[in-house]
């Protein structure tokens, strides 16, 4: 199948990128990604990641629904973060995109899909920043080249991906 090894490049390259390890993906904690998103984040590491999952945050998706008033609170006290410091965590939390994917399939004059149809897929991504820019560059302070922001979209059917 050639699902898994794509999504094990992709996330390979993230890594590399980001300066995380590979090990840091692994499920754990509540958090089906591992720590690996909390250690793209400024003054982040597996220490502070622990600290915060005390006070009951434990996956990203908590940390950035926080507003920055309760993210300080959380930050100053629990991790020992300085003021720049968590100024440093906003920062790059402002900057870093939310996307959702809407997708379509259909049949040219048909309400269902057959198998042996011939489908249109329709799909659209939409981008949103705290900041509200559409593009910036990746938060990535140990990779040493400009690097653009890219993201990748792999279409596959589960149940069908071990298939060649």
């Amino acid at each position: 199948g050639w699902l898994r090894p794509a999504i094990g490049v992709v996330e390979l390259s993230q890594c590399i990128i980001q300066a995380v390890p590979l090990s840091a993906r692994k499920a754990g904690g509540g958090s089906t990604e591992g720590i690996a998103p909390f250690l793209q984040l400024p003054h982040f590491g597996e220490a502070v990641t622990k600290k915060i999952a005390r006070k009951k945050v434990r996956t990203f998706e908590e940390l950035r629904g926080m507003n920055p008033q309760e993210r300080t609170e959380l930050l100053s006290p629990a991790a020992g973060f300085s003021a720049s410091e968590v100024e440093d965590v906003e920062r790059v939390l402002e900057m870093m995109p939310s996307l959702s994917l809407e997708v379509k399939c259909e049949t040219e004059g048909e309400e269902g899909i057959q198998e042996g149809d011939i489908v249109t897929l329709q799909a659209w991504v939409k981008l949103e920043r705290a900041n509200g820019l559409i593009g910036a560059l990746p938060h990535a302070p140990y990779y040493l080249n400009h690097k653009d922001e890219n993201f990748w979209f792999l279409l596959a059917d589960q149940n069908r991906s071990e298939e060649r």
